[in-house]
């Protein structure tokens, strides 16, 4: 009876390699390795593949078991290991393809309004993944799945810095017409609904030279805009300083140290808008600064002559208060 026990035992054994061998084709053809399927799709199949190898592992520690009952050495299944190394690996590489999916797809779901505030999140984690998938083992490196998770974080990470430049405060209407202009899309942003997946189909990278101009060009409009408010805050506070004359008691005439200070002032002035006004990010401030300009030009020359007429008057007013010249002016 133990022989017969011992021949079913070796009979099993080969037919059980027959199924590895069933098992390894049909996983080499339809596993998670099969070429051309997607990372979803590699997933489900993954689960399968290891339900089924579970089943097998267990069978082959039975018939180990059943070998050390009769004294014979353990058959060898090389596939089986082979294939209990690849699930292991591609477990790693799955579990962090799907974590990089479930997130791109969370984030590319956001408003467009929620995401600079959401920049850094974003930088940080698409950083932790590359790192984890830098990580992962050496064998894995040569598998298509590896190289399609690596270019997926790669491509994310490559329009993130455009993202982050796009979302400054910087960036007005005119300049998303700029944008909209070079990508050949029309990216409303101005909507509500609006959503950074719209942003990632534009294919921004495509694009990054000329968007980098863009927003380095805003960044410096920006400045020339608050330059221009300075000066009209500057200039809406500015104010003359009187003081008496003579026996006069109401102050009447302009105190020259502050006329000059304000000469100074409208000089220098006009100088920061007239280079300003020379360059080329000043475009869309033009006819400001050119009024500006015009403005204190005006207010420049406006100011020298009432301050010599002043100078004259101070001058010549004893002339006529006193002397005979009064006596003869005609009442």
């Amino acid at each position: 009876k133990q022989m017969q026990f011992k021949r079913n035992l070796l009979k099993t054994v080969h037919l059980f390699k027959r199924d590895l061998d069933k098992f390894r084709k049909g996983y080499e053809e339809r596993g998670p390795m099969a070429t051309g399927i997607r990372p979803a799709q590699a997933v489900e199949r993954l689960k399968r593949c290891r339900e089924e190898f579970e089943v097998l592992a267990r069978k082959k520690d039975i018939f180990h078991l059943g070998e050390d009952l009769f004294g014979l050495p353990h058959q060898q299944y090389r596939q089986l290991d082979q294939t209990k190394s690849e699930l292991s690996y591609l477990g790693q590489l799955y579990e962090l393809y799907t974590a990089v999916l479930d997130t791109l797809k969370e984030w590319k779901d956001y408003l467009w309004t929620d995401v600079p505030s959401q920049m850094d999140k974003m930088k940080k984690e698409a950083d932790e993944f590359l790192h984890r998938c830098k990580k992962m083992p050496r064998e894995l490196r040569k598998w298509p799945a590896y190289h399609e998770l690596k270019s997926e974080i790669e491509a994310f990470q490559q329009v993130l810095p455009l993202l982050m430049e796009l979302s400054k405060k910087s960036i007005m209407q005119r300049h998303w017409k700029q944008v909209n202009e070079i990508t050949g899309k029309e990216l409303a942003v101005e909507r509500e609904d609006f959503k950074l997946q719209f942003l990632i189909d534009a294919h921004l990278n495509e694009f990054k030279d000329e968007i980098v101009d863009i927003c380095e060009s805003a960044d410096k409009q920006l400045i020339f805009e608050e330059k221009i408010a300075d000066v009209q805050t500057q200039w809406s506070q500015m104010s003359f300083e009187f003081t008496t004359w003579k026996s006069r008691d109401i102050p009447c005439i302009l105190v020259g140290s502050k006329v000059t200070e304000i000469q100074e002032n409208l000089e220098e002035t006009q100088m920061v808008l007239n280079t300003m006004n020379a360059q080329r990010h000043s475009a869309p401030f033009k006819d400001e600064l050119v009024a500006q300009i015009t403005t204190l030009s005006d207010t420049s020359d406006t100011i020298e002559r009432w301050f010599k007429v002043q100078q004259m008057w101070t001058s010549l007013e004893s002339v006529f208060t006193g002397g005979d010249i009064a006596k003869n002016m005609p009442l």
